[in-house]
């Protein structure tokens, strides 16, 4: 595996925590692109930064479906960042604290 996709997973974990596989849901890709949100707001991070991670592990979560035969849905697509999803993603009440 690939410095990048093991870059992609311990992030993922450090949001979601370290589930199998089978217990990934749609909310814990949520969860990863809010998270990459914030990232690209409060640390300047490139969108495109978040969307290597998902598309890293898009792949790895499809890879491992096609081999195991399983019937599970990928958590990980449709979550793409684009330029203007950062603008306003956080409530127009929200106050930077700090």
């Amino acid at each position: 595996m690939e410095e990048l996709q093991k870059k992609a997973i311990n992030k993922l974990i450090t949001v979601v925590s370290d589930k199998n596989v089978q217990e990934l849901t749609c909310d814990d890709g949520l969860k990863l692109r809010e998270w990459w949100m914030d990232c690209v707001v409060d640390e300047r991070k490139k969108p495109s930064t978040g969307n290597k991670d998902f598309t890293h592990l898009s792949k790895i979560f499809l890879t491992w479906r096609d081999l195991k035969l399983e019937q599970l849905a990928n958590p990980f697509v449709q979550l793409r960042l684009a330029q203007n999803d950062m603008q306003d993603h956080r409530p127009f009440f929200w106050l930077a604290s700090g």
